[in-house]
């Protein structure tokens, strides 16, 4: 999945090691080369989580924002998170996010949870 707001383009990457693998989200700011990445999880095939990202956006600042669902063997969770440095901050979570619902409408990333629309100041 690729978000693109020139001159911004963000991009989920996969690591993939033996049995394990790591996922993080990449932020490149295309007119001058500079990147960033922050972890978003883990994953492993022995029966751990999945992630599977149902929407990106990236603001003209860069700022980064996305909706996915997590599948584990003690049930799936739905998420809305951001990047806060190199590490991963979750803003919302649990069933009732609809997850095609994330948009971007500057500076406010909005998502529809339990048919409440939410918001958080994306910088």
């Amino acid at each position: 999945m690729i978000a693109l707001r020139a001159p911004w383009v963000a991009y989920k990457v996969n690591f993939v090691h033996v049995d394990v693998g790591e996922i993080e989200m990449a932020i490149m700011n295309l007119r001058v080369g500079g990147w960033r990445r922050c972890s978003v999880g883990t994953w492993s095939s022995a029966g751990g989580t999945w992630f599977a990202m149902t929407g990106l956006v990236v603001s003209k600042f860069g700022g980064v924002g996305w909706a996915g669902k997590r599948e584990n063997p003690l049930g799936d969770q739905r998420e809305i998170a951001t990047c806060a440095g190199k590490s991963m901050r979750l803003l919302d979570s649990g069933l009732g996010i609809a997850l095609h619902s994330l948009r971007l409408r500057e500076p406010f990333l909005r998502w529809v949870h339990d048919g409440q629309t939410k918001q958080f100041r994306l910088r």
